[in-house]
């Protein structure tokens, strides 16, 4: 079992800095040069993995995860933004790498955990609706500053283009994880 983890540099705004009392920006306040820690961890591992048609083995499997943290502004720096970074990637890694065993097809039936696969589709639902119904926000929005009239259409087309965008996140998210738990390989229990 080995364990890699990276660290990528720090990204830091592009606001000037200035100081809460004498900031030139006063009618931009919120504005602080503020600065974020990215962070990226790569997992690889082994875990057991049991099928109900008798097949036990060993599964090896590599998890990725990626977090931002915010590092703070210049008065109230968070000195363990970095550290905070990699935990919380190094455990989106973890946990990337368990739902992909977890959800993997049995090598030798080929068939996947019903419960845990029904679960895992009701985990990534709320992010679907959320961006389905961001896309046909926009899609309204972006029709109606093109035409200039209001009328039916904004309305008919963000009704479109939300299940469309809903659809298309789903999918992704499915595809991605269908793909990653079934390249896993497998090693067989003597």
């Amino acid at each position: 079992m080995s364990v890699h983890l990276e660290a990528s540099s720090v990204n830091r705004t592009t606001r000037p800095p200035c100081d809460l009392i004498t900031c030139p920006h006063a009618s931009r306040r919120g504005e602080l040069n503020v600065a974020q820690v990215e962070a990226t961890s790569r997992v690889e591992t082994t875990f057991p993995f049991e099928c109900g048609c008798g097949y036990e083995g060993v599964a090896q499997v590599t998890g990725r995860g990626f977090t931002t943290v915010d590092e703070g502004a210049a008065l109230f720096r968070n000195h363990h933004a970095k550290e905070m970074a990699l935990d919380h990637a190094e455990g989106l890694a973890w946990a990337d790498a368990l739902s992909s065993v977890e959800l993997a097809p049995c090598p030798r039936c080929g068939a996947r955990d019903r419960g845990r696969w029904q679960t895992w589709l009701g985990a990534i639902a709320v992010p679907v609706v959320t961006w389905g119904l961001l896309g046909g926000i926009v899609t309204m929005l972006g029709t109606f500053l093109l035409r200039q009239r209001l009328d039916h259409w904004p309305l008919v087309c963000g009704l479109i283009a939300a299940p469309l965008v809903g659809f298309g996140v789903f999918w992704f998210k499915v595809s991605r994880k269908r793909k990653a738990s079934a390249a896993l390989s497998f090693d067989p229990v003597r």
